[in-house]
């Protein structure tokens, strides 16, 4: 199933209200957001906007997030059980809002999510 850009769209409206810029590395529409039927979106879309309602300062972040090695500077959300979803992104700040790019949206199975992610990185 292929991520259509009306899905792009309601991320991208929903955390626009927030203040927060989401942008997508190359490949994260095209390759990862594929992968995941239309329930699987909603859960992905929740919690992206959960991590940025839910938290007035991006930048405060938990350790828990926090990722190292290659992807040091990055953070992840967790979706837990039945999905086992990351996303991986970084936040850049600028004066008029928060840019969140995410790296990688996938399993965490076998670290795939991850290796995507390193593939993207640009920092």
């Amino acid at each position: 199933m292929a991520a259509s850009p009306q899905v792009v769209q309601l991320f991208q409206q929903t955390l626009h209200a927030l203040k927060v810029d989401l942008r997508f590395k190359e490949g994260v529409i095209e390759e990862d957001l594929t992968n995941f039927d239309k329930g699987q979106l909603k859960v992905i879309l929740a919690a992206i906007k959960k991590r940025f309602t839910g938290n007035a300062n991006p930048h405060h972040t938990s350790t828990d997030w926090e990722l190292h090695d290659d992807l040091k500077g990055a953070y992840k959300i967790r979706i837990m059980s039945p999905y086992h979803i990351r996303i991986v992104y970084r936040i850049i700040e600028e004066s008029n809002c928060t840019i969140v790019h995410i790296y990688a949206i996938g399993p965490r199975a076998d670290s795939e999510v991850y290796k995507a992610a390193k593939n993207r990185i640009d920092w």
